[in-house]
């Protein structure tokens, strides 16, 4: 079909397969999910799980993938904006710098509030990035890729918030 399938990938077995309707075809979800898969899986959990660099926690596969692309190390939860870390991958997080990251949106200011409450006990330092105060207008979406967000004033952010 023509969806951009991104797979799901825990110690090498695929828990899921996420499908992004990216050609928006009409009546087709915008993003699907295997039936069944469980929340809060890593993409891309195998090449991330060992870093040692800080961790992005960014809102979405496109954003985490351009992020990626500009040499961020950054995942993405599975399930959306209001998912948490679930029990198979918590552990990742132990003893590291996180940086959360989501859309400047009801659902990602929450989503980002609900995370932080989750890590701060279990990473070695947490924090985030309001795009809020660098994004004045609420988008449905952060749109990296649209409007070139990340490569214009991820340096800014990161400067405001640290």
């Amino acid at each position: 079909n023509k969806l951009l399938g991104i797979p799901v990938y825990y110690d090498g077995a695929i828990m899921d397969v996420r499908k992004y309707n990216i050609l928006k075809i009409p009546k087709v979800p915008k993003l699907l999910a295997d039936e069944g898969a469980q929340s809060g899986y890593v993409i891309p959990y195998d090449i991330w799980k060992h870093s040692k660099e800080t961790r992005y926690i960014l809102e979405g596969e496109k954003d985490m993938m351009l992020a990626r692309e500009l040499g961020l190390n950054a995942i993405t939860l599975t399930r959306g904006a209001g998912a948490k870390v679930n029990d198979y991958v918590i552990n990742a997080f132990k003893d590291k710098d996180v940086i959360i990251c989501y859309d400047n949106d009801e659902a990602g200011r929450s989503g980002m509030d609900k995370l932080y409450l989750q890590l701060r006990n279990v990473a070695k330092k947490v924090q985030y990035i309001n795009i809020g105060d660098v994004v004045k207008e609420t988008k449905e979406d952060f749109y990296f890729i649209r409007g070139g967000f990340l490569s214009q004033h991820m340096p800014e952010i990161i400067y405001i918030q640290l």
